[in-house]
């Protein structure tokens, strides 16, 4: 049996030797030493080793040199199964008791990785005090700012397979060319990492000292992100690929409209990058903000993006509570994380050395040290359930949807891939 691990999105595959036993397939034993004998004679073949008169029959099966004990009346492959020294998959030996053997092996496999690319709104409107109280940066900066470090740094980010990059916009130079984004901040890294901090940390030393930047070039901004995974995705074409836009405002600066933005990230979507939406709100608390009117255009627009981007619907961070915003964004980068992990494994290569057998594997998630098989649904007919990715040249196992949010749901599932050694009990035999 082999284990699968989940919350560090990798799965690890190990043999299952219970009290020291391994799990064997069994076949029917054909020599029971009940053959009658027929009068005169013991019936025993010439140099078969059994003693005279112990009451095989001549067709007992044995025969001279066929690797059994003296004495045992077997025949080679009568289905006496041995376990010999080495393990894996075995072949009947000469003389030391050998026979088949199939047994539970060891392997590993990984879910397929997955690649978060945040490009991260720094404009004067995050908390530029100075041109609007809206703008608080105890409202907005301070507590999107914690709530992402954070996440970047905490058990939650802990996943072999989950990766994440930033990019600042608008950018310090020439924020209206594309150009200017495709080199993210931080570059592409595996979680968890202080990485983000120190980058954050040192755009607050820049506004410290020389002011917010301005504008929200939505649109370049976008695109430069998500070219910017082009190399990555070049090294792991299987791979999962997102942008997580993170804005409080409308687009501006670059003469963007809502309508080529929508475009770019539809464009984007149909080549394998989906798109989701952080919306950070006006305080509603500051009657002088038009918190109101200002939210639903924001809705309206980061709607229109996330649903190009095959996201359905952007996450709307209230603000006005700092204790409250930093809860909802983090629970926000949390849910993005939990629908980015994949739940598809390459299927592993059998240890021993066997044939991929498609009828011969089966699939259970692990919960609290509890195993529960899951049933084999090719088309996921309720929910539940795993199947391959193709019928007739597998080369993935995939969980289906109701099982797939449980491994998500719980950062200690564990999902186990079973070499076996009889067909699954749904294969028509």
């Amino acid at each position: 049996m082999a284990l699968l691990t989940h919350p560090r999105s990798f799965l690890l595959l190990f043999v299952g030797v219970f009290g020291g036993s391994l799990l064997v397939a069994a076949c029917s034993d054909g020599n029971k030493n009940s053959d009658a004998a027929p009068s005169g004679g013991d019936g025993d073949a010439p140099g078969d080793g059994d003693a005279p008169g112990d009451g095989d029959a001549p067709s007992d099966g044995d025969a001279p040199g066929d690797g059994d004990s003296p004495g045992d009346g077997d025949s080679p492959g009568d289905g006496d199964i041995v376990v010999g020294a080495t393990g894996g998959i075995g072949a009947g030996g000469t003389g030391d008791g050998d026979g088949p053997v199939c047994e539970s092996t060891s392997s590993e496999a990984q879910l397929l990785p997955v690649y978060l690319a945040f490009a991260y709104d720094v404009s004067g409107s995050m908390g530029k005090i100075e041109d609007s109280a809206c703008f608080d940066p105890a409202f907005k900066w301070d507590p999107v700012f914690e709530a992402t470090t954070s996440f970047f740094e905490s058990d939650a980010a802990t996943s072999d397979g989950l990766f994440a990059s930033m990019t600042l916009f608008p950018s310090e130079e020439d924020k209206c060319d594309i150009a200017s984004y495709e080199t993210p901040v931080v570059a592409m890294v595996a979680l968890p990492s202080t990485n983000f901090r120190v980058e954050l940390g040192a755009y607050e030393t820049e506004v410290a000292n020389d002011g917010w930047r301005g504008d929200t070039p939505t649109l370049v901004a976008f695109v430069g992100t998500s070219t910017s995974l082009a190399a990555e995705r070049a090294a792991n074409p299987d791979a999962h690929f997102a942008v997580v836009l993170v804005t409080d405002g409308k687009p501006q600066g670059c003469d963007d409209e809502i309508g080529p933005i929508a475009e770019a990230v539809a464009a984007s979507a149909s080549d394998g990058i989906s798109t989701y939406v952080i919306g950070v709100k006006q305080p509603v608390s500051k009657p002088d903000c038009l918190a109101d009117a200002e939210n639903d255009e924001l809705l309206s627009n980061l709607n229109q993006i996330a649903v190009a981007g095959g996201t359905s619907q952007p996450f709307m961070i209230d603000t006005g509570d700092p204790d409250g915003t930093k809860a909802s964004f983090a629970a926000a980068i949390e849910s993005i994380r939990m629908q980015a992990i994949s739940c598809e494994s390459e299927i592993p290569a059998h240890p021993s050395g066997g044939t991929f057998d498609p009828d011969k594997i089966d699939v259970s998630t692990v919960l609290d040290g509890v195993a529960t098989t899951l049933a084999y649904s090719p088309e996921c007919t309720d929910g539940s359930g795993w199947h391959y990715d193709s019928v007739t040249a597998a080369t993935r196992i995939e969980l289906c949807v109701n099982s797939c949010a449980t491994l998500r749901a719980t950062p200690s599932a564990g999902l186990n891939v079973n070499f076996l050694c009889e067909p699954r009990v749904d294969v028509v035999r």
